[in-house]
């Protein structure tokens, strides 16, 4: 169906409720909240311990790009597990039509408990560092081209 179709589906299923607070809203926040304060912290943070020296010779783009690759490796060990468990349960809301109560009690017996809401945690934490890198690397790519 198109988006007008899936809005229309959700305001005659949950009311302007439905449409403008979401199931799993509250877990979406509490994913992007971590995430958010690794990207436009943490990460500069890194960025600054492993990016070469000014005073070393000129470096090369790819050795900047290695560095800022690593950084945001480290920051994502840190925002993959903080922002993990949020993003299942939202997930699973999403899909659902869930309320946060139900979509908790549901993973954690489905899932074997705790270990659950860290199912398939690796993959994603990998997939945040693509993230974490290529945002930050970007906007100081194009900042002095957009003045």
């Amino acid at each position: 169906g198109t988006v007008a179709q899936a809005a229309g589906d959700t305001l005659r299923s949950g009311g302007l409720r439905g449409l403008l607070l979401p199931h799993g809203l509250t877990m979406i926040a509490a994913r992007e909240v971590p995430y958010c304060g690794c990207l436009f912290f943490l990460s500069g943070q890194f960025r600054a311990r492993l990016r070469p020296s000014a005073q070393e010779p000129p470096h090369s783009w790819l050795r900047l790009a290695a560095s800022d690759y690593a950084a945001a490796f480290f920051t994502a060990l840190v925002a993959g597990p903080l922002s993990h468990a949020p993003s299942v349960v939202a997930s699973y809301q999403q899909a659902h039509a869930a309320g946060l109560g139900c979509a908790v009690r549901a993973i954690y017996e489905a899932r074997g408990g705790m270990r659950g809401f860290f199912h398939g945690l690796l993959p994603r934490t990998l997939s945040l560092s693509g993230s974490l890198f290529i945002v930050p690397f970007t906007i100081e790519l194009l900042q002095p081209l957009l003045g």
